[in-house]
């Protein structure tokens, strides 16, 4: 029965938040995970898009790395209060389910009595 519970965890911790939550039938909870994840993920690349000055962008893959490198040491500190959203809504995700788990289990020890 737990099984589903540590696969949950398992996949939110690697693919992000909201998927755990599909696996154990969270449907609305999930959704609504994913879509502020990918909210926020999609602000990051907008921030991003427009931080670039197409003028500037190299055409070979070496160069590319290295302004794409300086660009995000440029940006860090927006980087830094836009990817702080997204780690507190993983965290949220992963605590939820660790607090499905323990009223799971309270449930079947109530259930046992």
């Amino acid at each position: 029965m737990f099984i589903k519970y540590l696969l949950a965890l398992f996949v939110t911790l690697f693919l992000g938040p909201g998927i755990g939550h599909l696996i154990l039938g969270q449907y609305k909870k999930a959704f609504l995970l994913l879509g502020i994840a990918l909210f926020f993920v999609v602000l990051t690349a907008v921030i991003l898009m427009f931080s670039i000055d197409m003028n500037s962008v190299p055409h070979n893959l070496d160069a590319m790395k290295e302004y794409v490198k300086n660009l995000l040491a440029q940006k860090s500190s927006t980087m830094f209060y836009v990817d702080m959203p997204i780690a507190a809504v993983w965290a949220y995700a992963f605590a939820d389910i660790i607090r499905s788990v323990v009223n799971e289990y309270k449930r079947q020890i109530k259930d046992n009595r």
